[in-house]
This record gives C-alpha cells, sequence and structure tokens, in this order.
C-alpha cells in the first residue's frame, strides 16, 4: 500500500481551494460540475475532492481556448 502512496504525487483540492484558484464562488464550482463544464470530483466517503493536475488541465484548456479567439483580433 506504502507503493500507492509514492507513487500518487499530485494533490487533492477541496471546493474551496478549486472555486479559490478559478476566482468563483463554491456555488459557482457545483453549477459548473452540474452542467457538465467542469470535471466530476472524486468521492472520498461524503467529501468532494479534485485533483490539482485535473483542474491545472482545465485551466489550460481555458487558455487554449481564449488564445485562438484573441489571436482572431475578436473581443470577448
Amino acid at each position: 500500500m506504502s507503493s500507492i502512496v509514492t507513487e500518487c504525487k499530485t494533490p487533492l483540492l477541496t471546493q474551496v481551494e478549486v472555486a479559490a484558484l478559478l476566482k468563483v464562488s463554491q456555488r459557482q464550482v457545483h453549477r459548473m460540475v452540474v452542467d457538465g463544464r467542469f470535471p466530476p470530483p472524486i468521492k472520498i466517503g461524503n467529501q468532494n475532492r479534485w485533483s490539482a493536475r485535473c483542474v491545472s488541465n482545465y485551466i489550460l484548456s481555458l487558455e487554449g481556448n481564449s488564445k485562438s479567439v484573441c489571436s482572431k483580433g475578436q473581443v470577448l
């Protein structure tokens, strides 16, 4: 079991931490999950957690979308 723990280096984030990273409310994170606009959480008992890597990939995907729109010279 200790080998599993040492192999997993991606920290898990709470909903409060995810909301702070995205600069939105906790309620908005919940809405985004329900609407399918944000990855679903990992359930640990009755707690929700997101891998930091998953949140980072989500942010990078938004940046990728912004770059393609901004590179066309369109106003957001």
